[in-house]
């Protein structure tokens, strides 16, 4: 009812992809917790995967995809992607600088696949930074990071210039406002902000 198992032509035999139905992040942590409770340790991640993240493209305006373009493909934040990626940019994963594509452009879907922020599908824009994960808390982690993204721009415009909405230290400033309770069930992105403080980004 929420998860089909599927070939992917990247994958050797006996490979398969994990494809959800659409959810939110409070279903696909409910729904998730037990396969990393018991997660099978003879499951290999192949190097040529990784787990892509999809936003409904219709909950997105021109304005919000324009940043989160600029942000996604912006060599300036190159190497906090890939932190928190947990995975170098490669050929699955390009970033093409901030020339990148004419987001407004509804119809343009000539632009390559295989980027940081994929902005070809016609329904959905999707993120595709990440590596397979393994554990409960990266895969939490890489959700929160799409989430937190977009209520950065969402709650920022005000606050924010398009200068500076490029590049990640205010993105990083909001992830510490919004994260700062002792209790984890008040905090949008407590794993995501584990991560960082683990890996001494903030």
């Amino acid at each position: 009812q929420f998860i089909i198992f599927k070939f992917d032509s990247s994958l050797q035999e006996g490979g398969f992809e994990v494809v959800t139905a659409p959810a939110d992040l409070e279903m696909h942590k409910t729904k998730f917790a037990p396969v990393f409770a018991d997660f099978p340790k003879d499951l290999k991640v192949s190097s040529g995967t990784g787990m892509h993240i999809h936003l409904d493209r219709n909950a997105l305006s021109p304005l919000m995809l324009g940043r989160l373009v600029e942000f996604m493909h912006n060599p300036e934040n190159k190497e906090i992607i890939q932190t928190i990626g947990e995975r170098p940019c490669n050929s699955y994963t390009n970033q093409h600088g901030l020339g990148y594509a004419n987001v407004l452009d509804s119809q343009n879907y000539n632009n390559p696949r295989s980027s940081t922020l994929n902005i070809t599908p016609k329904t959905t824009v999707e993120f595709r930074i990440f590596q397979t994960p393994t554990t409960y808390a990266s895969f939490v982690k890489n959700l929160e990071f799409v989430l937190a993204l977009v209520q950065f721009f969402r709650t920022g415009l005000t606050t924010i210039t398009p200068k500076q909405g490029k590049v990640y230290p205010k993105f990083l400033e909001y992830l510490l406002k919004e994260n700062h309770s002792k209790l984890e069930s008040r905090n949008s992105s407590h794993y995501l902000v584990a991560f960082l403080k683990e890996k001494r980004v903030i």
